[in-house]
């Protein structure tokens, strides 16, 4: 039986968020952070492998016109290597918002208010959403499909 599991990868320049979906394609969940080192191709393959994944979707990293940011040639490269490495198929999605919402999303979860927090704190929470952007970026694309 051929997997419909997705793995969403929310490429970053220090971590990558990884989010997976159910067996079916449906529903979409965090799953890990990860460093981006040189052991990334690695832990990527490991768990393609070891969730049964049967096809990946990459966060594009557009301005709100459009334009590619910055990292986008990053990304690109990183996304023709993995294919390569995997032979997977892939699909892009926007990744416009989904930090934003990811982070929203967690300070309200916490209950914390977000103005009477240091900066130590707040910078902690925000570095645990990689993942969870992952998961709103996989979960639209998922309902675009369906």
């Amino acid at each position: 039986m051929i997997s419909k599991k997705y793995l969403c990868i929310d490429y970053g320049a220090r971590h990558v968020g990884l989010a997976i979906s159910d067996p079916n394609g449906i529903i979409a969940m965090p799953l890990k952070i990860l460093e981006n080192n040189n052991t990334l191709f690695e832990q990527l393959q490991k768990i393609i492998s070891d969730e049964q994944v049967g096809h990946v979707v990459i966060g594009e990293s557009n301005n709100t016109d459009g334009v590619a940011n910055t990292i986008q040639t990053e990304i690109d490269t990183f996304s023709q290597t993995l294919e390569s490495a995997t032979g997977l198929p892939q699909s892009k999605t926007s990744e416009l918002y989904s930090s934003r919402l990811a982070k929203q999303g967690t300070v309200k979860h916490l209950r914390i208010n977000p103005r009477n927090i240091d900066t130590r704190k707040r910078s902690k929470i925000e570095r645990r959403i990689d993942d969870k952007a992952a998961a709103i970026m996989l979960q639209s694309f998922l309902d675009a499909l369906h």
